[in-house]
């Protein structure tokens, strides 16, 4: 019996503390937020898209009222230098996972607001060119490493 306690405690503390959201074939998990380290830089999303589909669809825009404006960008690495750039759009290829995740493709939050506070759970839609719009929730989290923070 205690181990069944155990075992469905657990269940519920993972679904609680990870939840996903989903549109036709694609679900969106893991979606946390870097609040800036310094007031008045961007803070950073981040978040798994898992397309179950036959089709690819694409990642067009993300908007949020906890920022004024959001972007999407890819960190790159070239001859040693690592550096970001704003993309327009995410392909998110068929039966695939793509992830949002710190030195590689993320959203930049800039203007964010004094809602980023840890802890707090941000509304947060995602826009795809074929599922339409997607709304999720972000939690704030200190601590996370910083490894993309350099300047934009």
């Amino acid at each position: 019996m205690n181990r069944l306690l155990r075992t469905l405690s657990i269940l519920v503390l993972t679904l609680v503390a990870a939840p996903a959201f989903a549109a036709g074939s694609l679900t969106v998990s893991d979606a946390w937020i870097r609040p800036p380290a310094v007031a008045g830089r961007p803070a950073a999303l981040y978040f798994t898209v898992t397309n179950s589909g036959k089709t690819a669809d694409e990642l067009q825009s993300i908007a949020t009222p906890a920022a004024k404006t959001a972007q999407l960008h890819q960190t790159l690495h070239e001859n040693g230098v690592m550096s970001m750039k704003k993309v327009e759009t995410v392909e998110i290829p068929a039966d695939s996972v793509t992830n949002f995740a710190p030195m590689g493709l993320h959203v930049m939050l800039f203007t964010p607001d004094a809602s980023l506070v840890p802890g707090a759970k941000i509304p947060v839609t995602l826009t795809f060119k074929t599922t339409g719009p997607l709304s999720i929730e972000a939690e704030v989290k200190a601590g996370k490493p910083a490894a993309d923070s350099h300047k934009h």
